[in-house]
């Protein structure tokens, strides 16, 4: 039985092996021809030549290697110049020794040459938005696409987002300032506003102590103003600069306090400054024509945006104070509001421009009889008023230095120039300040002077 099974197999077989063996030789009687034309066309090399061409196929090879070493050699020599314009960078170092340890393996996967530096600080450096820049061991590098790929081997896929939350727990505080900032002398840059108001601010301290002073306080014959601590403070100013009336030549001066880049007082009639006053020919202090009224104020300069108004009446007790009873001028009201920006020219130069508009309130009066009645008090009666609107314009320059500061400013409002200048004669002692005032108009108006000029010393106190 078990002989018939095999001779049955056999015959089971035979047929299908002779298939097989058809189908063989006639695939290779198809391959044969076909190798021996591709033989016939491959040209041969020269035993010469096989030496350079071997030598070719391996430097193909290891082209993609040569590239990334290259660049790698690169990345670690050279610098991004726009980290040394705005080194708004942080660097810390990894406390955390589970995710230090994580990281080091993973670079050792990239180059293993980093097993010398074990037991070194794993230094981070990093911009605000988390980007990472460079990781350094000890005096090892790892930058660009080499950081990438080592990040991209480690077995931890979060790895990239554990290193970045190290920033806030690192044993380290801040190992750069994020504030300093290197600008480059050739390339203008636009400000920030907080850099903006501490560099046009009348009361910064150019001394070079790293700490700020507790107080500042300023004396001029244009007023006073002294600053406590970071948020609070006073002034007492004769006149309105930004309406083009400087010193006495607005009759009025202004009580203010200060909170922040806000202020708020009240605006009160000044006595002096009804006669002219010859300096030195032609610098003549011309006598005010305007008169101040009794009101409120409030100024604010945000850095982007900032302004005033002032609203104020006359009060019959200054009729001693007027330039004439009979007909005199005074400010009733005045609104101001102007948007500014910055530029920084190099790390000691810095300019600031306003553009804006503003509205002033004339008002024209006169204490004429008595009021009715058992009193017998004087009867003021307004006669006239007027409004003038005007663009507001004004270009501010300051050049800090180490040993020397300086500023000037040209301010365009109501038809009239004011330029001013001042120069600091002692660090944080002494300072010149001149302003004169130039109507365009060959008629000026009612309550202009012809010109006005007067220059003060100023006094700083810094404790």
């Amino acid at each position: 039985m078990g002989s018939g099974f095999i001779r049955q197999l056999g015959l089971r077989l035979v047929p299908s092996s002779i298939f097989f063996l058809i189908h063989f030789l006639v695939g290779a009687s198809l391959v044969l021809p076909v190798r021996e034309i591709f033989a016939q066309q491959a040209p041969s090399v020269p035993p010469a030549d096989r030496a350079t061409v071997r030598a070719l196929r391996d430097s193909l090879k290891l082209e993609d290697e040569e590239l990334s070493l290259l660049q790698h050699f690169l990345e670690a020599s050279t610098v991004d110049q726009r980290l040394l314009q705005n080194a708004h960078v942080k660097s810390w170092v990894i406390g955390n020794p589970a995710v230090r340890d994580s990281l080091f393996f993973a670079f050792v996967d990239v180059d293993s040459s980093i097993l010398s530096e074990a037991g070194t600080d794993a230094i981070v450096l990093a911009t605000y938005a988390d980007d990472l820049i460079e990781v350094r061991f000890g005096t090892t590098v790892f930058k660009g696409t080499v950081l990438n790929e080592a990040l991209k081997r480690s077995g931890d896929k979060h790895l990239y987002k554990k290193i970045v939350d190290t920033y806030q727990y690192s044993r380290d505080i801040e190992m750069r300032d994020g504030t300093f900032s290197i600008p480059t002398p050739v390339t203008p840059e636009l400000m920030t506003y907080d850099h903006l108001l501490a560099e046009f601010s009348p009361l910064t301290s150019t001394m070079g102590n790293p700490h700020p002073a507790s107080a500042l306080a300023d004396l001029s014959l244009y007023g006073m103003s002294a600053h406590v601590g970071p948020y609070w403070g006073g002034e007492i100013r004769l006149g309105n600069d930004e309406l083009n009336l400087p010193f006495w030549s607005a009759g009025t001066y202004v009580a203010l306090a200060t909170y922040k880049r806000f202020k708020i007082g009240v605006a009160l009639p000044f006595a002096g400054g009804r006669a002219t006053s010859e300096l030195i020919s032609p610098l003549i202090l011309w006598g005010r024509r305007l008169n101040g009224g009794r009101g409120i104020t409030c100024e604010f300069d945000f850095g982007s945006v900032g302004g005033h108004v002032m609203i104020s009446r006359f009060n019959i007790n200054d009729r001693n104070m007027v330039t004439d009873p009979d007909d005199f001028l005074f400010v009733s009201g005045s609104a101001l509001v102007y948007y500014s920006f910055g530029v920084a020219l190099s790390p000691t130069t810095f300019t600031r421009a306003k553009v804006g508009g503003g509205l002033m309130r004339i008002e024209e009066g006169s204490i004429t009889g008595m009021k009715p009645g058992a009193n017998q008090e004087p009867l003021y009666t307004s006669t006239n008023s007027q409004n003038d609107v005007s663009p507001y314009l004004k270009f501010e320059l300051q050049y800090t230095g180490a040993s020397e500061r300086y500023g000037a400013s040209v301010q365009f409002y109501n038809m009239a120039l004011m330029v001013t200048a001042s120069l600091e004669i002692l660090r944080d002692l002494l300072q010149i300040e001149a302003k004169y005032v130039w109507p365009l108009s060959a008629n000026i108006l009612s309550w202009q002077t012809p010109d006005f000029f007067m220059v003060s010393p100023k006094l700083r106190f810094v404790f």
